[in-house]
């Protein structure tokens, strides 16, 4: 195994100075962004939504939609730590709703979703500013939100398809590890609506390897 020489202190300290001057310039630009985005109205039933996997090729596709003039990107708004759904809410990092579930709040949540009504720095990530000032459709990549689709449906009258796209299974797993080494991928979920967790616990605890495990997962997701 190759071990990796230290940076000298001048490159690190280029390095650092960098990223912020970057951060800083996204922060102002951002800042523009918004302001246009809070001008526009949006209609939540013209919106474009992508379904997919975590590293399965739904950020090519959504950079590839997004250059159609006049659409805005929105960018993981169920992320955990990082999207719009307030801590209230307790949903799982992958949500599932039935159905029928009828609940003011959560239809709330996702009309603002599909409108641009809510969103915030991590979520406009994707938002260029060449693009916001004409844009009249929303386009919305979501890698949390497989088993929300029919409810979505159920609730919104969408006048375009949701694009759904699957990656081989070994190929997303295979990536995701090395993506997210970090992931604990025995944790169940202490959320509402993690039922289909609970009673495959003892699978998820029983898997020999962390491949294993992510294949778990993404039959559960």
């Amino acid at each position: 195994m190759q071990i990796r020489k230290p940076l000298p202190l001048k490159s690190r300290i280029r390095l650092a100075f960098n990223r912020r001057r970057d951060h800083l310039h996204r922060l102002l630009v951002d800042v523009r962004v918004k302001k246009h985005i809070e001008r526009i109205s949006f209609d939540s039933l013209d919106s474009i939504l992508i379904f997919s996997e975590a590293r399965g090729g739904s950020t090519w596709l959504m950079e590839m939609i997004k250059k159609i003039p006049g659409t805005l990107a929105m960018w993981e708004p169920l992320h955990p730590t990082r999207g719009v759904v307030p801590e209230g809410l307790n949903l799982c990092p992958y949500p599932e709703f039935s159905e029928d579930l009828h609940s003011d709040e959560i239809k709330e949540l996702f009309d603002d979703i599909l409108s641009y009504s809510n969103s915030n720095l991590w979520t406009r990530k994707f938002a260029d500013l060449s693009q916001v000032k004409e844009a009249d459709r929303v386009l919305v990549k979501f890698v949390r939100a497989n088993l929300l689709l029919p409810w979505i449906l159920e609730n919104f009258n969408l006048e375009r398809k949701p694009i759904v796209l699957s990656r081989h299974p070994l190929n997303t797993c295979i990536s995701q590890i090395r993506a997210f080494p970090e992931e604990d991928w025995k944790k169940v979920p202490q959320c509402d609506n993690n039922d289909r967790y609970m009673r495959n616990r003892s699978l998820l605890e029983h898997c020999e390897d962390e491949l294993e495990g992510k294949f778990v997962h993404w039959c559960l997701n």
